[in-house]
């Protein structure tokens, strides 16, 4: 079946950042070890086949999460970042000529 080393990939994952998801891992975990437990013991029946049946649908729950994680921002264009650099620089040749007319009054005021 795969479902047991589907469980041990997802298990063996570096977890993701806090998520909506994590209820989903937290009992994802807690099924992975009580199927271990039953498979130690060599039981099967019912609770094995629900158990893996979860496991399943909280497999894929996870992987849709993942899925659907939204892109991050796309970075600004060429064009975008030159108008930046072009205002931060009238800015500072703004704050330039106010630094300059300030220095120029307190001459005048010594």
């Amino acid at each position: 079946m795969l479902v047991a080393p589907t469980l041990l990939l997802l298990l063996a994952a570096d977890p993701p950042p806090a998520t909506a998801a994590d209820p989903a891992r937290a009992e994802l975990d807690t099924c992975a070890q009580r199927i271990e437990e039953l498979k130690g013991r060599h039981e099967a029946g019912r609770e094995l086949e629900r158990l893996l049946r979860r496991a399943q649908e909280l497999a894929a729950e996870l992987e849709r999460s993942t899925a659907e994680v939204p892109p991050s921002p796309a970075a600004p264009s060429p064009e975008e970042l030159r108008e930046r650099a072009d205002a931060a620089r009238d800015e500072a040749d703004r704050l330039t000529a106010e630094i300059a007319a300030l220095d120029v009054r307190l001459d005048d005021a010594r």
